[in-house]
C-alpha cells in the first residue's frame, strides 16, 4: 500500500486523506452545498461497489473552484488503493501531463521517445484522477493527447475520475464532442 501512495502522484496535501477528512466546508470557510450528499454518492457508494465486487466505470466531479472536488477525487483514489491494494494516479492536466509529454519530444529530455509509455501506463492504470479538466489550450494537438487518453480508458474499461469547473457547453465542443461522449458513457 505504500508502494502506490508512493506511485500515485497525488499531491501531499491529499495523500493519506480519507472520508473522515472530508469538509464539509470550501476553501473559503463557507458550507458546499450537497458536500454530505456528495460524500455519500460519490465516494461511499462506489467502495461499497468494490467491495462487491462491482467493475467502475467513471465519475465526473463539477462546480465552481473550492467545492472539494480534487479533494474528493484523491480521497476516492485513497480509499481504493488503501482498502483494496488498487493502483492509481492522480493527473493534473495544467501541470503534468501535456508538458510531461512535450518533454518526450525534446532530445535533451531524459524522456525523450517516451510518449508511447506515458500514454500506456496512464491509459491502463486501475484507477485515474484527471484533474483540471478543460485547462487545456485546446491546441488541436492537446485535444488528441486528451482524446487518446479518455478514449483508450474507455475500451479498456478503467475507471476514471474527473474533475473540472469548466461548463459543459465547452467539454462537448472538445474534439467534435467526441471527448464528450466518451466521458458519458463512462
Amino acid at each position: 500500500v505504500q508502494r502506490l501512495f508512493a506511485n500515485s502522484d497525488v499531491p501531499k496535501k491529499y495523500q493519506w486523506k480519507f472520508l473522515d477528512d472530508f469538509e464539509e466546508a470550501g476553501a473559503d470557510g463557507a458550507p458546499i452545498d450537497g458536500a454530505q450528499e456528495l460524500k455519500g454518492k460519490v465516494v461511499t457508494s462506489r467502495i461499497e461497489m468494490c467491495k462487491r465486487g462491482k467493475a467502475l466505470r467513471g465519475v465526473l466531479l463539477w462546480g465552481p473552484p473550492g467545492n472539494g472536488k480534487t479533494m474528493l477525487g484523491c480521497i476516492l483514489l485513497n480509499e481504493l488503493m488503501f482498502q483494496f491494494a488498487t493502483p492509481g494516479k492522480y493527473l493534473d492536466l495544467s501541470l503534468q501531463y501535456f508538458e510531461k509529454l512535450r518533454s518526450t519530444y525534446n532530445e535533451e529530455s531524459d524522456r525523450y521517445g517516451q510518449t508511447w509509455n506515458i500514454l500506456e501506463e496512464l491509459s491502463t492504470i486501475p484507477c485515474l484522477v484527471i484533474n483540471d479538466f478543460g485547462v487545456q489550450r485546446n491546441t488541436e494537438w492537446e485535444q488528441n493527447m486528451l482524446y487518446n487518453l479518455v478514449d483508450t480508458r474507455y475500451e479498456y474499461e478503467r475507471l476514471t475520475l474527473v474533475t473540472t469547473n469548466r461548463p459543459f457547453e465547452e467539454i462537448r465542443e472538445l474534439h467534435g464532442g467526441r471527448i464528450y461522449s466518451r466521458l458519458q458513457e463512462m
